[in-house]
């Protein structure tokens, strides 16, 4: 049995955390989960915040908001940030009613919502660095 998970946290423009751990705990629609070595292929939207455990020790805890998490082999891979790209044109348009109109201005919307997701990642990327660089934990 593998004694560690490698686990990457990525987002649209940079790698947040590339590590080990021995455990992943998160949340998902279900409720809160664990990943532990030689867990099952799995894929889910994860939400609330991201635990990694080492030696029963939490070394690394990030608030999500939204993200994609995949677990293959032993290999965590965590996606923050991209949900924006999932969505095709067709889908806007058959959520904004059908007209130019609408459609433009639910694309608008979507964009400044990318816009504010941006800069919350953004204030998670200097949070992270600030517990990399003190050791302590920086936010709630």
């Amino acid at each position: 049995m593998a004694a560690n998970l490698r686990i990457v946290i990525k987002d649209t423009e940079d790698t947040l955390f590339d590590g080990e751990g021995d455990r992943l705990s998160s949340f998902n629609e279900v409720g809160r989960f664990d990943v532990l070595p030689m867990h099952a292929n799995f894929i889910s939207m994860i939400n609330k915040n991201l635990s990694i455990f080492k030696d029963n020790k939490i070394i690394k805890e990030l608030p999500i908001e939204q993200a994609i998490l995949k677990v293959k082999k032993d290999v965590v891979h965590i996606f923050v940030g991209i949900e924006f790209f999932a969505l095709s044109d067709d889908l806007v348009e058959e959520t904004a009613g059908g007209s130019k109109a609408d459609v433009l201005k639910k694309k608008n919307q979507l964009m400044e919502d990318w816009r504010k997701t941006n800069e919350k990642r953004d204030k998670l990327k200097l949070l992270s660095l600030q517990d990399d660089l003190s050791g302590k934990k920086t936010y709630n």
